[in-house]
């Protein structure tokens, strides 16, 4: 068995079916808590079906270890107290007086507690609870059902692991935390996506073209005019020329428009 760690705090409850008991309403267990802390505290208690001062009962608590399938055996701490009385009892293993155990009635609930040094680092997983009538010499009036299984121990059922008092599906194998079948009502928690790499074109190695900056074109002859836009990246747009120049007139370009395309408008060039 693996050493338990420090101050582990181990709760759990069961019901119990009403009515079943051959007492009292107020001998009638309905249900159970308890608390085992391995610093050395045990906390128990159980509720009837009716106020415990109509019926003095005693009850014994019995907190021992979980045992397959379905036993709770071995090493324990119990605890005996009287529904009418602050007087009580703990023993370990069958030896009286160790630790104390005060006694609280409230209404239809009775609680115990005890704590001391002989309770610690148990493997304590499990509880059995029985009541009595007072001073009746150990007629039983009711106990549990089944041992109350502290809460990630006890039976597994469908053998999934999970145990029964953290299976929502204890008779139907599946994964934990819920220990339900995957279906689609319940799917599987969806796989970790990985995000595809993200490809980029090569960057291209060909001069960046700059914008248009337009030249100073006047006087320039239209062929000298187009190398100029060339090299300005520029774009040559309408070509305005005379209607009837000169026979043997040179034109060159006398306005410009534009900022791209560039408009000109040719004149003969003048003499000088």
């Amino acid at each position: 068995m693996p050493a338990i760690a420090s101050a582990e705090i181990r709760p759990g409850t069961a019901n119990e079916a009403t009515g079943d008991s051959a007492g009292a309403p107020s001998q009638d267990l309905v249900s159970a808590t308890a608390q085992y802390d391995t610093n050395g505290q045990v906390i128990v208690s159980a509720t009837v079906n009716g106020d415990m001062a109509t019926g003095p009962a005693s009850f014994s608590f019995r907190v021992a270890s979980y045992s397959p399938p379905n036993s709770c055996l071995g090493a324990s701490v119990s605890l005996f107290g009287f529904s009418d009385s602050q007087y009580s009892t703990t023993m370990v293993t069958g030896v009286s007086g160790t630790g104390s155990a005060p006694v609280t009635v409230n209404g239809n609930r009775i609680s115990f507690s005890a704590s001391g040094t002989a309770l610690q680092t148990k493997d304590w997983s499990c509880m059995t609870v029985g009541v009595t009538p007072k001073g009746s010499g150990g007629q039983l009036l009711d106990e549990l059902a089944a041992p109350m299984f502290f809460t990630g121990f006890g039976p597994d059922t469908d053998g999934d692991t999970v145990k029964d008092n953290q299976d929502s599906c204890p008779s139907q194998a599946g994964p934990a935390p819920t220990g339900c079948p995957v279906t689609a009502a319940n799917p599987a928690p969806a796989p970790a996506t990985t995000t595809p790499a993200v490809t980029t074109a090569p960057k291209s190695t060909a001069p960046a073209v700059g914008p248009c900056k337009p030249p100073k074109l006047k006087g320039k002859s239209l062929s000298a005019a187009k190398a100029a836009l060339k090299k300005a990246h520029c774009k040559l747009g309408k070509v305005t020329q005379p209607k009837k120049p000169k026979k043997g007139a040179k034109l060159v370009v006398s306005k410009q428009q534009g900022k791209g395309p560039i408009n000109v408008t040719l004149a003969p060039a003048k003499r000088k």
